[in-house]
């Protein structure tokens, strides 16, 4: 089904790939129609855009379509958040500039290549593509020169990112180099060998730094799950170059882009800064404090904001609450596949019905025919095509033998014994019949 999703237009491969089931979500429907894959495709393979296969042209790559679909439905991805993006061997831009539409303009999209033309093609891409929408100039994202396996821990890397995705086959040992990117609570899909896996991690802590080796992983714990098999090529790492991603630096200008709570907690902070309200020095009970902000010039705070993180009044997130949302992940999942399934056995049974309907219609007028041919044959005149589809009949029923005894052929017979149709009459009853049978089937 996969590979039968090619359109004419951008618009035709998304509705074939929503027809084949590989979008699924009304979020990553909306992506794919508002991000044309003809602005990213390589240079030369602009006719062949809305294929629905991978194209290539030097180091430049497009995967197809199809596995994108799988990939961003499997990131769990939510609309208009805050969360964070990490595509390394980000190629094109394509995925990560689906996922910075899914996410909003208040997250973060970075992508990490290793050739330096690839990352020119892909900001060239993104710029095209977002001065040709309206309304998407403010989504963040940033392609940088480097290798993916030798991203340091400083700036972005120091609290984790929420989502992570590998657009290049890898093996164990250097998944366990990416796995500590992952924040906790957040998901990872990545071509491991020769199947596709979603890596979520549920421990750790979003105080300082998430990299490390040895004791430095013993806080963390990642879940496994198999999504599909598959065949990519593997992850370059030559040469090594290691990159830095920079972390977002709040100010006023940038307020809007932070997370809720963020929003909430710095707006609180500068409002009530050189407050009027005239505080004791010293509290007379438990209730009665100084608030220490109030007294701090509004430049101050806003000095000591511009290095706090983005998840800087975020409480961490410990296991059981990511446990809580897995499980009511996997609850909608499993409700999703009970209608599935009711839908499924409610198709089979319409087929079931219209399969016994024809069976009891080729059983019927073989009953006739046999005996038909059985007294022509007495009388020296068989029918020329009687004894072909006798044997046309026989082939249609022999599977259903055992179930054809069983059933009350003479019941189904309106002719007295002994009574013979001549070829008009069975023509026109068979005509009859067969218009009766599209009437059933119609109705189911």
């Amino acid at each position: 089904m996969a590979w039968h999703s090619s359109g004419s237009t951008n618009d035709e491969l998304v509705d074939n790939l929503v027809e084949n089931n590989l979008i699924t979500s009304e979020h990553v429907m909306a992506a794919f129609r508002d991000v044309d894959r003809a602005f990213f495709v390589p240079e030369g393979n602009e006719d062949c855009a809305y294929s629905d296969r991978p194209l290539k042209s030097g180091n430049v790559h497009i995967s197809a379509p199809h596995i994108y679909c799988t990939v961003v439905e499997s990131l769990d991805l939510e609309p208009d958040s805050a969360l964070s993006f990490l595509n390394i061997g980000s190629g094109t831009g394509y995925l990560s500039t689906i996922v910075a539409h899914i996410l909003g303009p208040r997250s973060i999209s970075f992508g990490v290549d290793i050739h330096e033309d690839v990352v020119e093609h892909s900001r060239i891409a993104i710029e095209n593509w977002k001065s040709s929408e309206e309304g998407f100039a403010d989504l963040s994202i940033d392609i940088f020169h480097g290798s993916g396996l030798e991203i340091d821990d400083e700036g972005e890397s120091r609290m984790g990112y929420d989502r992570i995705y590998v657009g290049a086959a890898i093996g164990q040992s250097e998944l366990q180099r990416i796995e500590p990117l992952l924040a906790p609570g957040g998901v990872l899909v990545a071509p491991v060998g020769d199947k596709l896996l979603k890596i979520m991690r549920m421990r750790g802590s979003q105080s300082g730094s998430l990299l490390g080796t040895g004791a430095d992983n013993d806080d963390s714990e990642f879940s496994t799950e198999v999504i599909t098999g598959v065949h990519f090529a593997s992850l370059l790492n030559n040469p090594k170059k290691s990159v830095v991603i920079p972390s977002k630096v709040w100010c006023p200008s940038s307020h809007h882009y932070f997370s809720e709570n963020f929003q909430k907690c710095t707006t609180a902070l500068l409002l009530c800064s050189r407050s009027a309200y005239i505080q004791p020095l010293v509290p007379t009970n438990h209730n009665n404090r100084i608030n220490v902000s109030a007294t701090l010039p509004k430049d101050v705070l806003v000095h000591i904001l511009s290095f706090a993180n983005r998840k800087w009044f975020e409480s961490d997130k410990n296991e059981v609450e990511i446990l809580k949302k897995r499980l009511r992940q996997e609850r909608g999942r499993r409700d999703e596949a009970k209608q599935e399934f009711e839908n499924i056995r409610t198709s089979h049974r319409a087929i079931e019905c219209e399969r016994d309907l024809y069976l009891n219609f080729i059983l019927r007028w073989h009953h006739i025919l046999s005996r038909n041919e059985s007294e022509r044959e007495e009388e020296d005149s068989p029918h020329p095509y009687t004894r072909n589809i006798l044997e046309e009949a026989n082939t249609i029923l022999s599977p259903y033998h055992a179930r054809s005894q069983l059933m009350e052929t003479d019941s189904l017979l309106d002719e007295e014994d002994g009574s013979r149709l001549d070829d008009e009459e069975m023509d026109i009853g068979l005509e009859n019949e067969s218009n009766q049978m599209m009437v059933h089937s119609d109705n189911l």
